[in-house]
Order: structure tokens, then sequence, then C-alpha cells
């Protein structure tokens, strides 16, 4: 599942924490509230984006947030699937679901199935 993004001012802190201060990656975590793999892959995104702190400083956050997570999508443009596309991609697992039972042949069926 995503996690929701870090802010700028987050990932700012960190950077600065780490690149200005020379912290670690527990003291930075521990000093924001965020956790050690946070830190870590901050720290990996803007490498990768082949930024340093004076880079960092002179960005506004959008032109920060872009190189680092790239062009951001606009809202609604996703591909979305339709409800056939949804049902056709799960009737292969269809026939995993069991036929429901009357109650009475439940209850015998778990009375004297081995357990």
């Amino acid at each position: 599942m995503a996690t929701e993004r870090l802010s700028m001012r987050h990932t700012r802190e960190i950077l600065r924490q780490k690149w200005a201060l020379g912290g670690t990656h527990r003291a930075v975590a521990q000093s924001l509230g965020v956790s050690v793999g946070t830190v870590g892959t901050t720290v990996l995104r803007a490498r990768a984006a082949g930024l340093d702190w004076p880079q960092v400083q002179a960005l506004t956050n959008d032109a920060l947030e872009t190189r680092l997570y790239g062009a951001a999508r606009p809202a609604g443009r996703g591909i979305t699937p339709t409800f056939c596309q949804s049902a056709r991609s799960a009737l292969p697992f269809i026939w995993m679901v069991p036929a429901p039972m009357p109650p009475m042949q439940m209850l015998m069926a778990l009375r004297f199935s081995p357990l």
C-alpha cells in the first residue's frame, strides 16, 4: 500500500540534517518522527537526482519535488479499469468461491468434519 508523500519541509529538513549537520539516519529519524527507512529513501532519491545541500537550498519546493519525484500527473488522468475489465480479470478465480449451502447442511458439515 502506498503511503502519503513527505512534505517538502520534512524532505528539506532530512537533507539538511544529513548533509549539512552530518547526522546519522537514526538521529534524523528520531528528531523528525519518521522511520529510518524514510530518511534513507529520501537521501537516496536526492543522490539519484544529482542533488547536494547547496542545490537543495537554491530550489523552490515545487522544483525540489519535481527533481525528486518527477513531474506531477494531472488529477484524474490515471488509468482506471472499468467494471467490465475488473470482472473479466476476476473470472478465472470465480470457481474458487464455494457455492452457498443451506444453513442446516452447513451445520452438519461443520459438525462432522475432521479438524
